[in-house]
């Protein structure tokens, strides 16, 4: 099996957050219903989280009540090559009962990856899965397991560079040795999966149901600016005579508003890419201080839905864009955040091959 991007990016690739933007240190993590639900520590006790990104990383216990989770109910062992089957099956369907409660749309299930996330409605028209921090991508064998999750013998991927260029892997052309630098790849080779790697940036999985043709985004706010998912709609639409209208979207975990604190400067770079001030009013939001504080309220971007308007003004419907609703540093026992964890950060993995 043939697989790319064995080596580990350097960080800065994987950093969503601009370089001056402050620490989280006081920030007040909230969770609307944008973001699905409460977070862990609103669930124990009903009171608000109020801790630090940095804080939680040391002080947030892992959830310890169950809670009702979507379950694609597979459960039987399998041989997963080095991995003791048996052992492996039975911690994830133990642990099942503790991971983040996520839309009906999307659900949790076992993979030869690990524990993964996959969205209902995509399941019908492509291969696909968002992996977990129980894939570590610096194992020899994680990409050939991606490839053997998704039923494919090749994983492309790109040295993603924060911008909007998109690669095209069509099966009636060659295919160029390695890897290419851009952030988005398009497909309609069945043989191949394409995938981007993310820890706080958004991946977006997108699939065409009526010419089969599929695209993986990566999205940082620098991608996002740049209009990166609608750059890899338009290379659908160029490439494989997509209709935007009949794309499924995944939009898969990533840092959310709650915790993405970022400075004024990001808003100048949103207006400089052209981006009208009403959409940059809806994805730059200032919570309200908390009764009695004097601290000032600090800016925060909700980069995941400025992806979905993004697709929808695009020409995508706006019912088949779906959001799993994960702040990755919010959920540093399943999911894995280089805003809160910096080097020590993985890399979550989004994939998706033709039916």
């Amino acid at each position: 099996m043939k697989a790319y991007l064995r080596g580990a990016a350097s960080p800065n690739h994987f950093d969503p957050s601009p370089e001056h933007a402050k620490g989280v240190s006081g920030a007040e993590c909230f969770h609307r219903s944008l973001f699905c639900g409460e977070s862990g520590r609103e669930r124990r006790s009903g009171i608000a989280l109020a801790s630090a990104v940095s804080d939680f990383l040391v002080s947030e216990d892992t959830i310890d009540e169950p809670i009702a989770v979507p379950f694609d109910g597979g459960s039987n062992p399998r041989d997963f090559g080095r991995i003791d089957a048996r052992t492996y099956d039975f911690h994830l369907r133990r642990s099942y009962m503790t991971l983040p409660a996520v839309p009906e749309t999307f659900y949790w299930t076992d993979s030869p990856c690990g524990l993964a996330l996959k969205c209902r409605p995509l399941d019908d028209v492509a291969r696909h899965l968002f992996t977990t921090r129980e894939l570590q991508l610096s194992f020899d064998g994680a990409w050939e397991r991606i490839g053997g999750a998704l039923g494919v013998g090749e994983v492309a991927g790109l040295n993603q560079v924060h911008g909007r260029d998109v690669v095209s892997l069509r099966s009636d052309s060659p295919r160029v040795p390695g890897p290419c630098s851009g952030d988005a790849l398009v497909c309609n080779d069945t043989r191949v999966a394409v995938a981007v790697r993310a820890a706080d940036c958004v991946p977006l999985l997108l699939a065409d149901p009526e010419c089969g043709a599929v695209a993986a985004v990566h999205a940082g706010w620098r991608g996002t600016a740049a209009g990166v998912a609608t750059a890899a709609v338009e290379a659908l639409t160029r490439e494989f005579g997509t209709r935007p209208a009949d794309l499924v979207v995944a939009i898969g975990p990533s840092i959310g508003a709650c915790c993405y604190e970022v400075g004024s400067e990001l808003v100048d770079a949103f207006a400089a890419a052209g981006h009208p001030r009403y959409l940059i009013d809806r994805w730059f939001v200032v919570p309200p201080a908390p009764r009695g504080s004097q601290e000032r309220s600090t800016l925060k971007l909700d980069v995941a839905g400025a992806n979905r308007d993004q697709l929808v003004l695009a020409g995508v419907r706006e019912e088949s864009v779906f959001l799993c609703g994960l702040c990755t540093a919010m959920h540093l026992d399943v999911l894995t955040s280089y805003r809160a964890e910096k080097e020590r950060a993985g890399r979550l993995v989004g994939a998706i091959a033709p039916l």
